[in-house]
């Protein structure tokens, strides 16, 4: 499931897997995601319990968060899916948290177990088991992946021998494992049946119906930020044209990196899209966004393959070969699943060979990419070599292979009239283990070969076509990719990557009509540089496989857009409590490197107002315009209080006074009397969303608050605490945390009595 279920940190590679910084929000979305999944026989597992808030050093990082933001901000939304679904699954972080490693933390999984009264199986992530006795007396259930090292016979048997794990701890292990085998009905059946029978070949053919859905759910999810004079929604008068810019409108980044990247069925480009409703639309690719250099075989000579061989021997001998195989692209990797007939793992190589083709005459940049020593051959030539050893990272090759790219410096020239024959020799990683944990082998070789770009004459060029163009708007596509945004990693800026800032200027100032940003990226990213000079931005995200026609629906205003700002933008990381990730986590490895959270419970917009206000937002969470306007009526509430039990019913009448239908999102948000502590200014406690309202329809939205929604965390009794007072409840405008709305009479709910809670 999700990453984390908080995003507090800008930086954070895996934000884009997160729901949003607000643990309320958090916390019930992954409740109905979960009670969605299994719904279907399938067991969710959120992820990652806890304080997997950066990617650099995950593996030996400690997390240091202090009591009250352990329980308001980064246990809540554990909590709240725990109470309001019931995960099958539960997986613990690489990380430590307050010195304890998660897969071993009595701490945190006596929280779990104990007072939360998880019944589900809990499991480690992928070799992010690090004891045997430690992890299974604090509650892990399963240590992943088989085959395990921690839990085999030999360590079980001793463990039991010396009293150190008790036999009746281990049955109860075993019943949750049964339980969660019972539950999804894989009692008997094997990898590829279910109780159904033989499970189904997936089709990577387009199902009409779960594209309609696919389409929908990225259009929903897309925040209008800014549409200065109401230039959206875009005319579609016939004979109108528009001009398209940035090769994320060709090449759209529809997930991040790592374990969240799938192959879709099919990718609705937004620029095929929008040539459906604007056939003569001008293209223009812009600048390079990818952070490595493309791979060669996207220059090979049609319908010829990538060949590779593998050699039991440190150079290529061909009485050594024990494999030869076709690949799809200049780049493989093997990992765990170790090849039939390879002798040692220290003392082997593999051969690439693809036949190229250069577009045009120029010069190429040639990078290689491996964990293991490489050497590049053109017909025969040596162009490059590259020397690696011990020193690399497990993972990089993984996840952040631009940590291991090397550029070779001398450009190499290409003729457009010849063929090329590319050979790539790759020795045997020698990397060491990234942890206490087993060592997994990994081993890949990728080489990139392209034009070298000219920036600056893309740049020329672009803003020249879309001045020539007589284009009615120009709509700019920017954005990130699985090379920025990923598991394994953080991001290296706030900024969007190389020259897009530049090129979004340039092409503003000779658009002869309005400019629209879209941003195709996971998180948020600094608009700062041009912000002023657009006329309208869209977030879109990574919105999937139906992004093309989704972004079409918006900018034509088939769709109105209706999502808010789950996270805050900032307007720049000196503006964020947490700033720059850059030298917190990077630590020699095997030694944990502490990770300070100096925020404490100030994350994001609770940060706005009282002494910690820090909080000067670009855009502010909740923040997403619309094409239509909405008015609230007068507000309803029925409070009932009964001892500790607080239940309150909102009811809050909401028309659509625009002229297209649309959707509203209804943010309710406390603001807590003045009591014994700090606390934040307003928290968002209900949310709600409208069906598509025509214009002049109301729809009454119904929202419900409990003594959770008046409650922090004391640490002086360890328990949750209700101060008696008044609160006053808020209704959040189409710009967010602030914005205000006028509702007539002001809504209060007075609590009569202080109390404390704790399940």
């Amino acid at each position: 499931m999700s990453s984390k279920l908080t995003s507090d940190l800008s930086l954070d590679g895996r934000n884009f897997e997160s729901y949003s910084e607000d643990p309320h929000l958090s916390g019930f979305l992954a409740a109905e995601y979960i009670n969605g999944v299994q719904s279907q026989n399938i067991a969710a597992s959120p992820k990652h319990f806890l304080g997997n808030e950066v990617e650099n050093g995950r593996r030996w990082s400690d997390s240091v968060i202090d009591e009250r933001a352990l329980r308001e901000i980064y246990l809540e939304p554990f909590r709240l899916l725990c109470k309001h679904s019931s995960p099958l699954c539960l997986m613990t972080a690489y990380n430590a948290v307050n010195g304890e490693y998660c897969s071993e933390s009595p701490t945190l999984l006596r929280i779990v177990r104990d007072e939360w009264k998880y019944d589900g199986v809990i499991i480690s992530d992928w070799f992010g088991t690090y004891s045997t006795n430690e992890a299974i007396n604090a509650g892990l259930d399963l240590e992943l992946p088989g085959e395990a090292k921690f839990r085999t016979q030999e360590k079980m048997t001793e463990a039991i021998e010396r009293g150190q794990v008790d036999p009746a701890h281990l049955t109860t292990i075993l019943q949750r494992v049964v339980n969660l085998l019972q539950k999804t009905n894989r009692i008997g059946l094997s990898d590829t049946e279910d109780a159904r029978g033989t499970l189904p070949e997936l089709s990577s053919v387009p199902n009409a119906e779960t594209s309609a859905l696919l389409r929908r759910a990225a259009a929903d999810g897309m925040v209008l930020l800014k549409n200065k004079n109401n230039v959206l929604p875009l005319s579609v008068s016939a004979g109108n044209s528009i001009a398209v810019v940035g090769k994320p409108a060709a090449e759209p980044s529809i997930f991040g990196g790592g374990s969240a990247s799938l192959k879709p069925a099919h990718i609705s480009t937004p620029l095929e899209a929008l040539r459906q409703t604007y056939p003569s639309l001008v293209y223009s690719e812009g600048v390079a966004v990818q952070r490595l250099v493309d791979l060669a075989c996207q220059i090979k000579v049609p319908e010829s393959d990538v060949r590779l061989e593998w050699f039991n021997s440190s150079e290529p001998d061909e009485k050594q070969l024990f494999r030869d195989e076709v690949v799809p692209k200049s780049e493989y990797m093997m990992m765990e699943d170790i090849h039939a007939g390879l002798a040692d793992l220290q003392s082997f190589c593999t051969r690439m060979t693809v036949v190229i083709q250069p577009p045009v005459t120029a010069a190429y940049r040639l990078s290689l990419t491996s964990p293991g020593s490489q050497t590049c051959y053109i017909d025969g030539k040596l162009v490059g070599t590259v020397a690696r050893g011990a020193e690399v990272v497990t993972e990089d090759y993984i996840f952040n292979r631009a940590r291991l790219e090397q550029r070779i410096d001398t450009p190499i020239h290409l003729e457009s009239s010849k063929q090329y024959t590319l050979t790539i020799v790759t020795q045997s990683a020698k990397h060491s283990p990234v942890h206490i944990n087993r060592e997994f082998y990994v081993q890949g070789s990728r080489v990139g070969l392209a034009l070298i770009p000219d920036d600056d004459k893309d740049i020329t060029d672009a803003a020249a076509k879309v001045s020539a163009s007589g284009a009615a708007a120009t709509v700019v596509f920017v954005g990130t990719s699985t090379q920025w945004e990923s598991e394994g990693f953080d991001r290296v800026s706030f900024s969007l990557p190389l020259r897009q800032n530049d090129l979004i200027r340039a092409v503003t100032k000779a658009s002869p009509g309005p400019t629209i940003v879209i941003i195709n990226a996971g998180s948020a990213v600094d608009c700062t540089p041009w912000i002023d000079e657009v006329d309208a931005v869209i977030q879109a995200w990574f919105p999937g496989q139906e992004y093309g026609s989704a972004i079409s629906d918006v900018l034509t205003g088939r769709v109105s857009p209706s999502a808010r700002l789950p996270t805050t933008i900032p307007r720049s990381m000196e503006g964020t409590c947490t700033g720059d990730l850059t030298g917190k986590t990077e630590g020699e490895k095997g030694v944990q490197k502490r990770i300070v959270y100096q925020e404490s419970w100030a994350v994001g917009y609770r940060a706005f107002g009282g002494s910690r206000d820090w909080y000067n937002p670009l855009f502010a969470f909740g923040h997403g315009l619309s094409y239509s306007d909405f008015s609230y009526g007068a507000i309803k509430q029925e409070l009932i209080h009964d001892g500790d039990a607080i239940s309150v019913a909102v009811s809050v009448p909401v028309k659509n006074t625009g002229a297209v239908e649309a959707a509203e999102v209804v943010q309710l948000y406390v603001q807590p009397p003045q009591g014994s502590v700090e606390r934040p200014v307003v928290e968002l406690r209900a949310f709600a969303k409208t069906r598509r309202l025509a214009s002049g329809e109301e729809q009454t939205v119904q929202l419900q608050l409990s003594k959770e929604s008046f409650s922090f965390w004391d640490v002086e009794t360890h328990s949750w605490k209700v101060e008696a007072g008044e609160y006053t409840v808020l209704f959040a405008g189409s710009t967010g945390v602030g914005d205000w709305l006028e509702t007539g009479e002001r809504v209060a709910i007075t609590v009569d009595k202080t109390f404390h809670w704790s399940t």
